[in-house]
């Protein structure tokens, strides 16, 4: 075995592909005996993320398109922030994991569902049975295999709940909500995704508070609230890692996805940061494998693509956890004034690139300096860790 991928979500399936692309002998494996279950995700995703990940635009897991946001600030007022076209998609989790998983498999990958791999002294377990894969590829998400066998963990992790309502109403079929404030999901946000029959609801905090008490206040207590409530079809606890660790590479272990914190801080989403990893990961265990170059390789590589965003996000998210309200209300009157801006730079997958485009302009740029500025320097706004 040249290489084992251990967790079958998008990040491990497309490293698992990518892998048995490069002729590397290799096994993906999955804990829970049905690839993309159980459902732990909004579902929504740029198309640039599928691109990504090697899926169609076009398939079957994707249930609707998206073409802007309405944000709700947290004095009830609504910012409309309209892309004009499409910008993200939402999916169906468990459609697209099957597919990649299938795409894996197709490529050459050896599946097998229900079965666990863990590290233990050194050495790599499949269930019981004992294993030398010349590269382990941990995909495996939250609770990575590297967590506690090399201390590789996360620089934080946001609790995070969801339900399916169905009879919920958004204030549009192909724009999401987005609900700030500190009295419903401080230090981060809460969301409402339009699907069929329904919305999935959902929030992750930075701060204090139990996520499903918060959630449940939220639809109970909110100006939204009625609107977005309807009949409970599941629930879904995900926590979020952010904050990816000094390494990502421990003897011949690489970290891709959940499992590096590669998700995005700004927005909760792993599937496009995951998806970029997983190349790099494939690329770095083929030099490995036929070269014998070093595996310290896919450092460079993943952070060279997406480490300034992930950096540029950790940075926003350290800023809303010492947030009051009427900051986050001032930040959103900035963004209300350049919806221009906006419209033209903002990009979900590399937020960095608006904020490059604000900083160039003084009359944006001075009011957001002096906002973080605040935030960062005055101790009695510390609010919560970050």
């Amino acid at each position: 075995m040249h290489v084992l991928v251990a967790g079958a979500g998008p990040a491990g399936s497309v490293a698992a592909r990518l892998c048995a692309d490069l002729d590397l002998d290799t096994v993906l494996v999955e804990g829970h005996d049905e690839v993309g279950r159980p459902v732990r995700c909004a579902g929504l995703v740029s198309p640039r993320a599928l691109e990504t990940c090697g899926l169609p635009l076009d398939g079957d897991y994707v249930s609707r398109r998206i073409r802007g946001a309405h944000v709700h600030g947290p004095s009830g007022r609504v910012i409309e922030m309209d892309g004009g076209n499409t910008r993200a998609l939402v999916v169906e989790r468990d459609r697209m994991d099957a597919a990649l998983a299938k795409a894996a498999v197709d490529a050459g990958a050896e599946l097998r569902t229900g079965t666990t791999a863990r590290l233990q002294g050194g050495e790599v377990y499949l269930n019981d049975e004992r294993v030398e894969p010349e590269v382990v590829i941990d995909a495996s998400g939250a609770r990575a295999l590297a967590a506690g066998e090399h201390g590789l963990g996360p620089e934080k992790v946001l609790p995070a709940v969801q339900t399916t309502l169905e009879g919920a109403e958004t204030l549009s079929d192909d724009f999401v909500e987005v609900l700030t404030g500190n009295r419903w999901a401080p230090g981060f946000f809460a969301w409402a995704v339009p699907v069929n029959d329904g919305a999935r609801v959902g929030l992750a905090t930075g701060g204090p508070g139990n996520p499903w008490r918060l959630l449940e206040k939220l639809l109970r207590e909110h100006p939204a609230g009625g609107r977005l409530s309807g009949e409970p079809v599941s629930r879904e606890p995900g926590p979020i890692p952010i904050g990816p660790p000094e390494r990502t590479v421990a003897g011949n272990v690489l970290l891709v996805g959940d499992s590096a914190a590669q998700a995005k801080p700004t927005s909760g989403g792993g599937v496009y940061t995951g998806s970029v990893a997983a190349r790099a990961a494939a690329e770095a265990a083929h030099g490995f494998v036929f070269r014998g170059d070093s595996l310290d390789r896919y450092e460079d590589l993943w952070r060279r693509e997406i480490g300034r965003d992930l950096r540029f996000g950790m940075a926003v998210h350290r800023t809303m956890c010492r947030s009051t309200d009427g900051d986050i209300e001032r930040l959103l009157s900035i963004v209300e004034r350049s919806m221009q801006l906006v419209r033209r730079y903002g990009d979900i997958d590399h937020p960095s690139r608006l904020a490059l485009a604000l900083a160039k302009r003084p009359w944006i740029a001075l009011p957001l300096a002096a906002l973080y500025l605040k935030t960062r320097l005055n101790p009695l706004r510390r609010r919560y860790p970050g």
